[in-house]
């Protein structure tokens, strides 16, 4: 039921490693740590599934960043190296 919102946020993390710096994403962590910590207590949800949903969250984001800065760094080098 929650995957399609981890998809999105990995696609989210991906486009920005290709375009941002570092400072954007600790931004964006901290809002996305901020809003799933809001709608949470809103929602009444149990700790454990909190701490679970802002971890894997996190996780999908800043991997994904990662993956972005790698394809933006390779892609960077192929068009110096013509």
């Amino acid at each position: 039921m929650q995957t399609w919102i981890y998809v999105a946020i990995a696609f989210v993390g991906f486009l920005m490693g290709l375009m941002f710096k570092v400072p954007f994403v600790i931004a964006c962590s901290v809002v996305l740590t901020a809003t799933i910590a809001t709608v949470a207590v809103a929602g009444d949800w149990p700790l454990l599934s909190t701490f679970g949903t802002i971890a894997a969250s996190l996780f999908a984001l800043q991997t994904s960043y990662l993956l972005g800065v790698t394809a933006s760094s390779v892609c960077h080098r192929r068009r110096f190296r013509k």
